[in-house]
């Protein structure tokens, strides 16, 4: 009987720690790669871009501890497909070729200008940093 209590007690906690999860990729501005999420204070500058083939792609640059986060993370995955979840979607699963240790990391998809911009503002938390001292 104890034995049943305790297997259902660590069952439950299992299945809460699951739905907890499930839940935070859901959250507004949820950014995860992989199992590494990414909230606002990890993320320096986030930004729409438009490529030069006419896609937009979204430019990310995360804080140092962030940084040293994904490339410990990207490094496990060099040679194999990694999620990156969006508010609950996959929006991307690049094959990673190197790792990510730079710190900055762009997302090409088929967005428009204007859902790459609001997706950088639900990301960062923030409007883009300016592109220079004139621009302030």
């Amino acid at each position: 009987m104890l034995v049943q209590w305790v297997w259902r007690f660590l069952m439950a906690g299992l299945f809460a720690a699951t739905a907890s999860v499930a839940m935070a990729k859901e959250a507004p501005g949820a950014l995860w790669f992989g199992t590494e999420n990414f909230v606002p204070a990890d993320i320096i500058d986030a930004r729409a871009q438009p490529e030069l083939d006419g896609h937009v792609a979204l430019l990310i640059t995360l804080e140092e501890p962030a940084s040293a986060r994904l490339a410990a993370l990207t490094r496990e995955y060099v040679g194999k497909p990694l999620p990156l979840i969006f508010q609950g979607k996959e929006i991307a699963a690049p094959l990673i070729v190197e790792p990510i240790t730079s710190g900055s990391f762009q997302i090409s998809g088929s967005f428009t200008m204007e859902e790459a911009r609001q997706m950088a503002l639900d990301i960062s938390g923030k409007p883009p940093l300016a592109d220079s001292l004139e621009d302030e």
